[in-house]
């Protein structure tokens, strides 16, 4: 397992909604809710071909946290000089995390 999995099993991050943009060179966000906590967790990170989103070693700490309004600021400010995410990607991303309610553990 990855350390970004090892730390969502850890937390009880649950997915919520993932945007991506460029191409051979990247960058990503994803949010995810931490249950009982009423917050949201977002990683967002930038690479090239090389590398992959959630390569490194996370703490939670370095997960950007707030409201669900915050967490739709992460997912918007998602852009790359080499290709941003099409208007119905964002869109659809907006909905899911718009719509997210708590799982039950």
């Amino acid at each position: 397992m990855s350390a970004l999995g090892a730390l969502i099993e850890r937390e009880g991050l649950q997915h919520v909604a993932s945007v991506r943009a460029g191409g051979y060179s990247w960058a990503a966000t994803t949010v995810y809710y931490k249950p009982g906590t009423g917050r949201f967790y977002w990683l967002s990170e930038s690479g090239c071909s090389c590398n992959y989103f959630g390569d490194g070693s996370y703490e939670l700490g370095a997960f950007g946290d707030g409201d669900r309004e915050a967490a739709l600021r992460a997912l918007a400010d998602v852009d790359h000089w080499e290709g941003s995410p099409s208007a119905e990607e964002r869109a659809q991303a907006a909905t899911a995390l718009r719509d997210f309610r708590e799982v039950p553990a």
